[in-house]
């Protein structure tokens, strides 16, 4: 993930790189897949961003108020077709958002992030207030849900837990418990409520 001043916000950060100036992250990684392409001789190619988003959760970065920020900014920027320095006035002639849920099978070998780009929760829940740019209409809620009856499990300090820490390895293998790792949302808690951390 890029760092946080290369966001879209308020607050500009600015990068100059030779005669060009970027304001945002966008920009700087559009123009830089312009510049190879114009390497390669294909100076004029019409340029699809095929996903483009911010995670919201399993890592310090990625929360809902941070992609909110940025989803904002990008939809903003892109409505103004100000382009790039390398291609003023001409934007992508698409842009995919990425994602609409969330994805728990999705693998996290770049990082615990991967599982949460989805700009609506497992249930159809917004994360964050967002217009994706038709007319004045933000996310909605999905409505009727039905969920099961909530459970947990309470660790029994009175017991043998030497095993403890191998036992939700292995049910983490075949589940997502990313949200309990460095970063995540749920990482500080303590023990025995993260028993991970053992």
């Amino acid at each position: 993930m890029y760092h946080l001043t290369l966001l879209f916000s308020k607050v500009m950060h600015i990068i100059n790189d030779s005669h060009r100036t970027y304001r945002n992250s966008f920009d700087l990684s559009y123009d830089t897949l312009v510049t190879a392409l114009s390497k390669l001789g294909f100076p004029e190619i019409d340029i699809v961003v095929a996903r483009i988003g911010w995670p919201t959760d399993g890592a310090a970065n990625a929360t809902s108020s941070i992609a909110e920020t940025f989803m904002k900014g990008l939809i903003d920027h892109l409505h103004s077709k100000t382009g790039t320095p390398l291609r003023p006035r001409n934007p992508p002639i698409e842009t995919f958002i990425f994602s609409l849920l969330d994805e728990d099978q999705r693998s996290i070998t770049s990082g615990n992030f991967e599982r949460h780009w989805g700009m609506f929760t497992f249930d159809g829940q917004a994360k964050y207030h967002f217009n994706i740019g038709l007319g004045s209409k933000n996310l909605v809620n999905a409505q009727f849900v039905e969920y099961l009856p909530s459970k947990w499990c309470v660790v029994n300090n009175n017991k043998d837990l030497s095993n403890a820490t191998e036992k939700a390895l292995e049910a983490c293998s075949v589940s997502d418990c990313t949200v309990l790792s460095p970063g995540g949302s749920c990482f500080n808690i303590s023990w025995p409520g993260n028993i991970l951390r053992i």
